[in-house]
């Protein structure tokens, strides 16, 4: 447990700690520490950062990448800040109602030219210099219904009766 603390660069005082007594970008330490600890060769973090103050993101952000670098485990960010994917990533997919509209290395995603969805989702990052008015990319009509439409109440209750469960 205590090399787990040296990983995040935690002081091993904070091992007898329970939850309630860590802020949270100490409980996001712990987290991170508790996926590298297994030795993974691929660690999958879903908004890693983006609960955090701004004033801890960098911290927290700047730990993950070494820790991935030392450890040379693939780790896949799953965000929808593009700032916090851009400075965490090398490469980047972008999906779309469940499919890959783009794929690529960080430069070549946020340069021209994007996928109408891509673009749309960079022009509604904010952006941190106030003198700075990002235009949004409005998308055109509504996205398709990523699932089967039924016709009826009848076929509805048909398909909801036919599906089996399994406990695993």
């Amino acid at each position: 447990m205590l090399t787990l603390l040296d990983l995040v660069k935690l002081p091993h005082s904070f091992a007898p700690r329970m939850p309630h007594q860590l802020s949270g970008g100490l409980k996001q330490r712990v987290g991170i520490s508790r996926a590298f600890a297994g030795n993974s060769r691929v660690v999958v973090a879903y908004e890693p950062i983006s609960a955090l103050d701004v004033s801890v993101q960098a911290a927290v952000a700047d730990l993950l990448m070494e820790i991935q670098r030392t450890h040379r485990t693939t780790t896949v960010i799953i965000s929808h800040d593009p700032s916090i994917v851009r400075y965490l990533s090398e490469r980047i997919l972008v999906i779309y109602l469940g499919h890959v509209v783009e794929l690529g290395t960080t430069e070549q995603i946020f340069s021209p030219p994007y996928h109408p969805y891509t673009a749309a989702l960079l022009s509604a990052a904010p952006i941190a210099d106030t003198g700075v008015q990002n235009k949004r990319i409005p998308l055109d009509g509504k996205p398709r219904r990523p699932w089967p439409r039924h016709r009826t109440a009848r076929s509805r209750r048909a398909a909801a009766g036919n599906r089996k469960y399994r406990a695993t």
